[in-house]
């Protein structure tokens, strides 16, 4: 309770500094408020890092003192000022907050209220629902828990590379969350306050293009309705998080026009904070910040002349060399432990190779496509068989398509209604931006301020982006920046078009709205009825390691027959008997929630045990409380003795044993492959240990078999617990023993 308080001050006092003392309106002290706490957040970390106190503690210093020092600001500055009583001064910024929802919905007076319900329902299901998104449980979130046992952010041994190499910013921020709080009810809330922030920022942008009060309330509309950002606006994953600090940036360098070098700094700023929030921002800041920059550049040398042009691109490069260093440490991370300032995984995994103007064309073609994904599958089908025509065999080509060895990338679109957040594309704002962009292009004297600010960055960014990259089907996710991008544009033309076609307008901001609600009330994590998650009689073919999908291709072939439904209800396990929902189902069984795509209802009961095994009475006093993990990846560096699919869920093992800050009874340590005699040694030392297997990695016990006596105590359908000492001859406690209450 103390550190929400503690966080909720914190917050709360960044953002009155900077309405206070910085005199700034109630969009853009929001903004800032959110820079400088999450560079302070990232400069925190790092030097409580250096000096081994990454710790809930020293956390909670740290954010005590940003709080007193704020306060201090605050209180000299309306010290030295005319004197404001608090409740006058909480008086008026409810009474501005309450005049901008009356301009939006004067604005917008029909969808105004569908933005509010996607932001109600949003923040209900951040608020209920725990993270199941897979790549959150693999690497964002429990890395953060080794980061507090191991009081530093230094790199870990670990069978997940991307714990280690991936951008820390965002997991800094779940770290600070988790410290404070001393549990998970508030990470989704990270994601939620970027989609609310971002909208901001795109008004704001928007204002700096030209856009009065009806144009970013546009803006801001189509930012809350874009689909990609709604599925993310609920878990705790860093893509709309990432897309903040590349809009600050944006920003920035739109006000220079007017504003001059001290914007220059603030764009610095914002791309250290992009990079160290994903690499993917790399590309965009890059795309934009070269255009931006040459077209300000040229703009300054037309009016003031070479001289004022140079400070400009120095005070520009300055930015870009302070930005670059922001990145410095993690780089410098990766080269020590992978010899790659940016993976650990094997080359070309991700990014394009061998690559050829015709397997360019192609991948730009499939990542257009990819946004045009209908509701229904079969609406999908024609665009899928054009794109497969013009491709031909380059349309699934490895040089340009993620091929990871447990994920099926291929070419297709998914339907982006009622499936997987990270799948979710861009259909209507998709084709909306498309018309924007052909009517700037066909009169680019009326548009030109249009096409330099929006349009031609966002071309160079998707253009360098397939580039880069390949092919992923949760591309749409990554491209958030771009749409966000063309939505401030667009909004600004909008607002041009005038008042003849402003009832056209409302009619799309309408139809948009709707869409975007559907879409929020369309996840499958709402309810899913208990016959999903059960099995079907013999010769059904359905089987209860089939996922949601899985069983509902079968039923859509065989007819629905009511029998086979009730047998199925009738079999699905007990904590899912009235379906699957946030509102009813335990919040254990929802971090393995992401039915939609992958069945965990065999993996839940495993793990399930092995958990109730683990904290046991029997085993907590015989064994150590830090137990090693034997899991693997499933994704990139795979090692050719794994042939079954494993379980990089880790932080479904930290949230079940409640240990959110890393202080907790029951801890956990990766078991690498590296010397599984010198880990054992200095995770359990003399006492007796438990290493959890995911049955994936057994050549690592048969090395630690070697000098150790090493016994499988408990063994299912998924993981397996053995128990391991130093003695060859040693009493070890197995499952039968500690269900009859026997004693070692």
């Amino acid at each position: 309770m103390l550190g929400t308080l503690i966080l909720s001050a914190g917050i709360l006092s960044a953002y009155a500094l900077f309405r206070t003392v910085g005199g700034k309106g109630v969009r853009d002290a929001a903004v800032a408020a959110w820079i400088a706490l999450y560079a302070y957040v990232f400069a925190i970390t790092e030097a409580l890092s250096l000096l081994q106190m990454l710790t809930p503690a020293g956390i909670k210093l740290a954010w005590a003192a940003l709080i007193c020092v704020n306060l201090a600001v605050i209180t000299l500055h309306l010290g030295c000022g005319e004197k404001t009583a608090l409740g006058d001064w909480l008086k008026h910024e409810v009474a501005i907050w309450r005049q901008g929802f009356v301009i939006v919905r004067g604005e917008l007076p029909r969808a105004v209220w569908a933005v509010l319900a996607v932001l109600a329902l949003t923040l209900l299901h951040a608020l209920l629902a725990p993270n199941f998104e897979p790549d959150a449980l693999t690497y964002h979130l429990p890395r953060a828990q080794h980061w507090l046992v191991n009081r530093s952010i230094g790199f870990y041994e670990t069978a997940i590379a991307r714990q280690n190499y991936q951008p820390p910013g965002f997991s800094m921020v779940i770290c600070h969350l988790c410290a404070l709080t001393g549990g998970d009810r508030l990470l989704n809330l990270v994601q939620w306050g970027a989609f609310c922030l971002g909208a901001v920022l795109v008004s704001l942008i928007a204002r700096e293009a030209g856009a009065g009060r009806r144009g970013q309330c546009w803006a801001v509309l189509l930012a809350l309705t874009l689909p990609a950002s709604i599925s993310q606006s609920f878990m705790a994953v860093n893509d709309q998080f990432a897309v903040v600090p590349v809009l600050v940036f944006v920003l920035a360098l739109l006000r220079m026009e007017r504003g001059g070098m001290r914007h220059a700094a603030v764009a610095g700023l914002a791309a250290g904070l992009a990079f160290v929030a994903k690499w993917t921002s790399l590309v965009y800041v890059a795309a934009f910040g070269m255009v931006l920059a040459l077209r300000l550049l040229w703009l300054v040398l037309k009016s003031c002349g070479p001289g004022s042009c140079l400070k400009l691109s120095a005070a520009l490069a300055a930015a870009a060399l302070g930005g670059t260093l922001m990145a410095g440490p993690q780089a410098v991370r990766n080269m020590r432990m992978y010899g790659d300032p940016f993976s650990g995984e094997p080359p070309s995994l991700m990014t394009n190779r061998c690559l050829t103007p015709m397997k360019f064309v192609v991948n730009v073609v499939r990542h257009a496509a990819q946004h045009t994904a209908a509701p229904l599958r079969i609406m999908n089908r024609p665009i899928e068989k054009a794109v497969a025509r013009f491709a031909g065999s380059l349309l699934n080509d490895p040089d340009i398509t993620y091929t990871g060895p447990r994920l099926d990338s291929r070419f297709r679109l998914v339907p982006p209604l009622g499936k997987a957040s990270s799948a979710a594309s861009n259909p209507l704002h998709f084709l909306l931006f498309t018309f924007v962009s052909v009517c700037w292009l066909l009169r680019p004297n009326r548009n030109n301020d249009l096409l330099f600010k929006f349009f031609i960055p966002s071309a160079a960014g998707i253009m360098l982006y397939c580039l880069l990259f390949k092919w992923q089907l949760w591309a749409a996710r990554l491209q958030i920046p771009l749409f966000l991008l063309m939505a401030a544009g667009a909004a600004v033309w909008l607002e041009r078009l005038g008042e003849e076609r402003a009832k056209a307008v409302r009619c799309l901001s309408a139809v948009l709205a709707v869409y975007a609600v559907a879409h929020v009330l369309l996840r499958p994590t709402w309810y899913m009825p208990a016959f999903l998650f059960g099995h079907g009689g013999v010769g059904s073919g359905i089987t209860e390691d089939m996922s949601v999908s899985a069983k509902i291709k079968v039923l859509n072939r065989c007819g629905w027959p009511k029998d086979e439904l009730r047998a199925m209800a009738e079999s699905a396990p007990p904590e899912v008997a009235r379906g699957y929902s946030l509102f009813v189902t335990c919040r254990d069984r929802q971090y393995l929630g992401n039915e939609t795509y992958f069945a965990m209802t065999v993996p839940y009961a495993c793990l399930r045990e092995v958990m109730g095994f683990l904290q046991s009475d029997e085993v907590r006093n015989l064994y150590h409380s830090t137990a090693g993990l034997l899991i693997a990846s499933d994704h990139g560096n795979i090692a050719p003795e794994i042939s079954i699919q494993p379980f990089p869920y880790e932080y479904v093992f930290w949230a079940w044993a409640r240990n959110f800050s890393g202080s907790g009874a029951l801890r956990f340590e990766h078991f690498g492959s590296s010397d599984p005699e010198a880990l054992a040694q200095r995770c359990f030392g003399t006492k007796p240990g438990l290493v959890v297997s995911d049955l994936t990695r057994q050549s690592v016990l048969a090395r630690l078999a070697e000098t150790r006596s090493v016994e499988c105590l408990l063994s299912n359908r998924c993981f397996a617990v053995y128990g391991v000492c130093g003695q060859k001859k040693n009493v070890f406690i197995k499952r039968t023993a500690a269900d009859r209450g026997s004693q070692p």
